[in-house]
């Protein structure tokens, strides 16, 4: 029954095109073409940043311009999408040339990717990273689905590096950078060069130092925590007077941790603490505990402050 309405609806969009269909074929093409448009989905992690693509399209191809009636771009938009769903031959197609992506999900430990452009990605613990096996002509684009990564780009200027995180998309040149991705907020924090963020209707340009926020509809410029931008990832940790909320970010992304700390002056307290590379999370909390005298305990991968 599907096969026999899709070869009856191909015949009447080809019937159409030769403009030999009568007004009331129009109208039932006109309304189908106006609800497929309205009901196709781009799934990014899979078909890539619907923007970027369109304009690699579009420089590959020459349009004529002509007149045209809100029915016509429901009609040839809508038959872009219809063949899609029926036979899948324009994103075939286009997606020859395209590469297949391997997804690498981390554990409990800091996990590392090096790309095929000397760009090296390192993903923390409970982080979900997705990159194609060979880059296109134009661009380099990844995808970072979840957690928390730290990205050192290769230079490329012909290549744009860009990176989907949901609804927020991070292109640079060549740079270094963290992008964190949470429930309430995502952020992405420059450590060297310069990067450019789009989240929704909001574009922002950040440089060393500087930080996006993205919570809601908005898209915020800061100045970077100064351990967004350390080197969480690989060496030994320094902290110097700093806050203990802070610090207890820094573990979150580190050991993939909660807090249930709530106390705003116990948060606030400033501490000093080394933390070895390889050192255990149980380890880190003991030193805690010893350097500001509280009873912080680490169980079912939450810390919780004892206070009796």
């Amino acid at each position: 029954m599907q096969q026999k309405k899709s070869t009856v609806l191909k015949k009447l969009i080809a019937k159409s095109t030769k403009q030999k269909t009568s007004a009331k074929e129009e109208k039932l093409l006109h309304t189908f073409f106006k609800k497929m448009y309205n009901q196709s989905v781009w799934d990014t992690n899979k078909m890539g940043n619907a923007t970027f693509i369109k304009d690699d399209i579009r420089s590959k191809i020459v349009l004529k311009e002509t007149k045209s009636t809100k029915t016509n771009i429901y009609k040839y938009a809508a038959i872009a999408v219809t063949i899609l769903t029926l036979g899948g031959i324009l994103l075939s197609t286009y997606k020859t040339n395209q590469p297949s992506f391997v997804t690498v999900n981390t554990g409990a430990a800091i996990d590392s990717v090096f790309l095929a452009d000397g760009s090296t990605i390192y993903l923390a613990p409970g982080s979900s990273f997705s990159y194609p096996n060979t880059f296109t002509n134009t661009t380099r684009e990844v995808n970072l689905i979840k957690g928390n990564a730290f990205f050192n780009i290769a230079k490329n200027p012909n290549k744009p590096f860009i990176i989907n995180s949901g609804e927020l998309v991070t292109k640079v040149l060549g740079t270094s950078f963290h992008i964190g991705l949470q429930k309430k907020e995502s952020k992405v924090s420059v450590v060297t060069g310069k990067v450019q963020v789009n989240y929704k209707n909001n574009q922002q340009q950040l440089v060393s130092g500087q930080e996006a926020v993205a919570t809601n509809n908005s898209l915020r410029k800061q100045k970077s925590s100064v351990l967004m931008t350390s080197n969480w990832y690989t060496k030994d940790l320094n902290l110097t007077e700093v806050s203990l909320k802070e610090t207890l970010d820094l573990l979150e992304i580190k050991y993939n941790v909660k807090s249930a700390i709530k106390n705003e002056d116990v948060l606030a307290l400033k501490i000093t603490l080394f933390i070895k590379q390889n050192a255990t999370l149980n380890e880190i909390v003991e030193q805690l505990n010893y350097i500001t005298n509280l009873k912080l305990l680490y169980e079912n991968e939450i810390i919780t402050l004892k206070t009796n």
